[in-house]
């Protein structure tokens, strides 16, 4: 439960994020075709920065320390991009 709910957090904040970034700057850039490789990048970073490792919270070990971090960041923007999925779909009923 622990694992969940940290990745839907770190989710919820990554599509904040994402959602924040794209309303500063419609003016200026169209993020249309960017928005994944940001959520990937923005997921990766708050993982370090949150120090979420993925691997030993799942009660796994591995040889490669940052494997776990860049994992749970690839997790965490897989999970922005459903919440964004949804919030649209619930916008639209």
């Amino acid at each position: 439960m622990e694992v969940s709910l940290q990745i839907l957090a770190g989710a919820t904040l990554t599509e904040m994020a994402i959602d924040g970034i794209d309303r500063c700057c419609s003016g200026y850039v169209n993020l249309k075709h960017f928005k994944r490789p940001l959520s990937i990048l923005i997921g990766i970073i708050m993982a370090f920065c949150f120090g979420l490792d993925i691997i030993p919270l799942l009660g796994l070990e591995t040889d490669v320390p940052l494997i776990g971090v860049i994992l749970a960041g690839i997790l965490m923007s897989k999970g922005s991009n459903c919440l964004a999925d949804w919030k649209d779909k619930i916008i639209k009923c």
